[in-house]
Order: structure tokens, then C-alpha cells, then sequence
């Protein structure tokens, strides 16, 4: 005799009942570990983070070799090198604009009369261009002198100096 396999309904549906709360608990405890991990990566962590990612900025700065001296046949110099130093501020780095150029003003970096100037020019560009200054070479020969605020400093470069004809003044190049 064969044996008909009687259907239990109510059986079938508390098995998928209880399959359907598994799984449902199963999402919402993933998702709970999601968001905690979140939570804890953008608010708890945020400053070591915002550190981490202020030190991954790519900046392309060109190195130009340094030339050689050039003599005419008589031996007289032609062409020198001679230091030349860039200022550059990047407004988004540097965290009291006014402190800065302040201070910029004391160490006789810049002149009082360009201070106006200097802040317009940040003003109209972006905050995360450096703006470029030509410094005082006298004043800033010392390396210490060089870098003095985040977000401000300078840049050492060498300048091609041709002297004129005849043994006259050296004209400044580039």
C-alpha cells in the first residue's frame, strides 16, 4: 500500500516563518556592524583621519638642474647662478591668514605696503593654489628662516644671472 504524505500546513508555515526571522536578523546584524563601523571611522576617528588625509596632497614641483658657470675665450664670466627664493602661502593650510602675513612682515619678508595686495591675491584664488612671491634674497638665506608657518615657506631655486657686455652690471634671467 502506498502512503500519502499528508501536507502540515501549519507546520511548513512556522518553519518559513521562523527562516524568514533568522535571515531578517541575520541583514540587521550586518547592517548594525556596517553603521557602527562607520560611526566609528567618520565621528570617533575623524581627526586622525583628517591628519592622515592633509599628508597625501601630490604636489609636482619641477627640478631644474643647475647650470654651469659660462666663460667667454678670455676667461671673463658670462652666465652665473645665483640663489634665488620664492615665498608661497596656500590659504587652505594656514590656519590665521592675518598672524601669518604679520609675521611675514616682522621677519621683513614682505613690505608693509604689499601687505593689501598680497591678501587680495588670496582672496581671488583658490584655497588650495600657493601663491608665489619673490623673496628678499639677503633675508632669507638661512634655511631656518625659510619655512616658518603651515601653510607658508619658501623655496629655494637657482637664477641664471647673465653679466652684460663690456664688464657692465649682470642682468637678472631666468
Amino acid at each position: 500500500m502506498r502512503r500519502v504524505r499528508v501536507k502540515d500546513i501549519y507546520r511548513e508555515q512556522q518553519t518559513f516563518g521562523l527562516r524568514i526571522i533568522i535571515a531578517a536578523a541575520v541583514v540587521v546584524l550586518a547592517l548594525g556592524l556596517v553603521a557602527g563601523r562607520l560611526f566609528w571611522l567618520q565621528v570617533v576617528r575623524f581627526d586622525y583621519y583628517a591628519g592622515l588625509s592633509q599628508g597625501n596632497r601630490v604636489r609636482i614641483e619641477p627640478l631644474p638642474p643647475d647650470r654651469g658657470l659660462i666663460f667667454d675665450r678670455e676667461g671673463r664670466l658670462l652666465a652665473e647662478n645665483t640663489p634665488a627664493h620664492q615665498l608661497t602661502i596656500t590659504r587652505e593650510e594656514v590656519h590665521d591668514l592675518g598672524a601669518t602675513l604679520a609675521r611675514m612682515v616682522d621677519l621683513e619678508l614682505l613690505e608693509q605696503s604689499d601687505l593689501e595686495r598680497v591678501r587680495q591675491v588670496l582672496r581671488t584664488r583658490r584655497a588650495f593654489e600657493a601663491v608665489l612671491g619673490e623673496a628678499r634674497e639677503m633675508l632669507v638665506g638661512d634655511e631656518e628662516q625659510v619655512g616658518f608657518a603651515r601653510g607658508a615657506g619658501g623655496k629655494r631655486r637657482r637664477r641664471r644671472r647673465a653679466r652684460a657686455r663690456g664688464g657692465g652690471a649682470p642682468r637678472a634671467g631666468k
